[in-house]
């Protein structure tokens, strides 16, 4: 069964047609037209207003959004929310698990940019990372790990943006290419510094 919501739109564009083809009619019979050629004018803008009209559900609305979805905006960073939200939840667990497997590996002055940047990460932002971040003792496929334990625990963005961020935020992936998003699960190696984490609470 079609939703009644569905009909709204064509409901509102038949009677916004039958208004100005009222309208073209009463226009043409003011300039002395007879009724025939007044209600031809009448039948012509009401078939035109509803051909426009399913020209641009049809044809125009598909393309506009195909167009839209390739033009990325990134949102401005929005740094306020409420302490017991869900989200400020999750922010503040990976920021707890982000201090626990980079300690030692990211200075402490580093850390809190970090926590900033995990907090723009949450809501969809990575538009405000000035300063990158330093690591030492850590390898490429850590910090890809890394990666996609923060993807998978907010589930906010693809995980090429991911990878996007991971370049602009940690200087030891400087020049790197948004492909590394493919070896983000890499498992060559029995251990990691960074392993995969799927369940970050």
């Amino acid at each position: 069964m079609v939703k009644k919501d569905k009909y709204i739109p064509w409901v509102g564009a038949g009677i916004a047609a039958l208004i100005l083809a009222s309208i073209g009619r009463y226009i043409a019979l003011r300039n002395d037209a007879d009724t025939d050629t007044a209600n031809l004018v009448f039948i012509i803008v009401l078939v035109s207003i509803c051909l426009l009209y399913v020209l641009c559900i049809e044809v125009l609305e598909p393309i506009f959004k195909a167009v839209l979805k390739r033009i990325k905006v990134i949102p401005k960073y929005r740094p306020s929310l409420s302490e017991d939200s869900e989200l400020r939840k999750k922010i503040d667990s990976f920021c707890r698990y982000s201090d626990e497997v980079l300690n030692g590996y990211v200075p402490e002055a580093d850390l809190t940019l970090l926590y900033r940047y995990i907090e723009q990460y949450a809501q969809g932002c990575y538009d405000d990372i000035h300063q990158k971040i330093n690591t030492t003792g850590l390898d490429n496929f850590e910090l890809y790990h890394y990666g996609w334990n923060i993807w998978n625990h907010f589930d906010v963005m693809l995980q090429p943006e991911t990878a996007d961020w991971l370049i602009k935020v940690f200087v030891q992936l400087d020049g790197s290419k948004r492909s590394i998003y493919k070896k983000f699960k890499n498992d060559e190696r029995v251990t990691y510094k960074i392993p995969i984490e799927p369940n970050i609470k």
